[in-house]
């Protein structure tokens, strides 16, 4: 049986309690509330590496179950925009888009 090695455990502690204090912060800040809104970093489904939602803003509203409200930038699209936003609602998971903002329509 192999282990990891107690750097990479005392990593994961610090990743995990960082991200359980992450959450409790939005949920303080949300208390009482009608509505919260939480900015997203960067694309809903880039997270820390290659392949991994971890870290995204798919994660973040999935831990917090929160809606997401996609705001897609359509100034060089016409029809195909609505392939993007489909795309956007199959890869879902444990996240409601019930909304789309399309940017820069003209």
């Amino acid at each position: 049986m192999t282990t990891a090695p107690p750097a990479m455990h005392t990593r994961s502690v610090a990743r995990k309690r960082r991200l359980k204090l992450f959450v409790q912060s939005i949920q303080r800040a949300g208390f009482g509330a009608d509505i919260l809104i939480i900015d997203g970093s960067s694309a809903l489904y880039d997270g820390e590496a290659p392949g991994s939602l971890r870290g995204s803003d798919a994660h973040v509203a999935e831990l917090t179950q929160t809606k997401v409200v996609l705001v897609v930038d359509a100034s060089a699209v016409q029809n195909s925009v609505i392939a993007i936003v489909k795309g956007f609602r199959q890869l879902q998971r444990g996240f409601e888009i019930p909304s789309v903002i399309l940017n820069h329509v003209q």
